[in-house]
């Protein structure tokens, strides 16, 4: 009775070296296959007033100048996100169909800001599961962060989830002009009504002269 009772302490303690080794593999294959996704992306880079150049879901680096001369909606999020993320998303495609034919004047961009799952093949099989175009971007680690600061942002990763992480992150959309300048914020809180008059008041905006 007492030689297996002397013995329960050694297993237990070799079962949980055992677990430790597999959780260890699995979280190295995991960090490992990531590197390798990521060897092969252009580099993605910002300014200090906030001009940025990001991986888009074809790999190809997407300049901020491009969005100038048409109103957009810009979101930070990611796409293991469990509601916030979808849900706004989805809101912003129904209110840009809504708006009919000047809706598609209307870009919608997503700026993930959880860079070290977020690959663009990931990102791009999110975003077309919402329905409307979408222009999906990742970058560096750092690059993002960046990024996130200067449109004022707050983004916090959170390690004492059970399984994995979350990001805790701001929740409103921010609107910006044909010029690329801020406008106005969507909330989960507005009414479907509300979004809509925020993007029709951008929309009716003429780009100001010289700009």
């Amino acid at each position: 009775m007492s030689r297996k009772g002397s013995s329960s302490p050694s297993r237990t303690r070799t079962t949980v070296a055992i677990i430790a080794c597999i959780v260890a593999a699995v979280v190295g294959a995991v960090l490992l296959a990531w590197a390798l996704l990521q060897v092969d992306l252009p580099p993605s880079s910002v300014d200090e007033n906030g001009r940025y150049r990001l991986v888009a879901t074809d790999g190809s680096l997407f300049d901020r100048a491009s969005l100038r001369g048409r109103p957009y909606v810009i979101y930070f999020g990611y796409t293991s996100c469990p509601d916030q993320c979808p849900l706004m998303l989805s809101r912003l495609a129904r209110a840009r169909q809504a708006l009919g034919r000047r809706g598609r004047e209307l870009r919608i961009v997503f700026i993930t800001v959880d860079p070290q799952r977020d690959t663009p093949e990931k990102l791009r099989r999110f975003v077309q599961e919402i329905g409307t175009p979408i222009v999906a971007l990742t970058g560096s680690p750092e690059v993002i962060q960046k990024v996130a600061d200067s449109a004022a942002i707050y983004v916090r990763r959170n390690d004492s989830a059970l399984i994995g992480y979350t990001i805790e992150h701001t929740t409103n959309a921010l609107i910006y002009s044909r010029d690329d300048e801020f406008r106005d914020t969507i909330s989960p809180a507005d009414s479907d009504a509300e979004v809509l008059a925020k993007l029709r008041a951008e929309l009716d905006r003429p780009q100001e002269a010289g700009r």
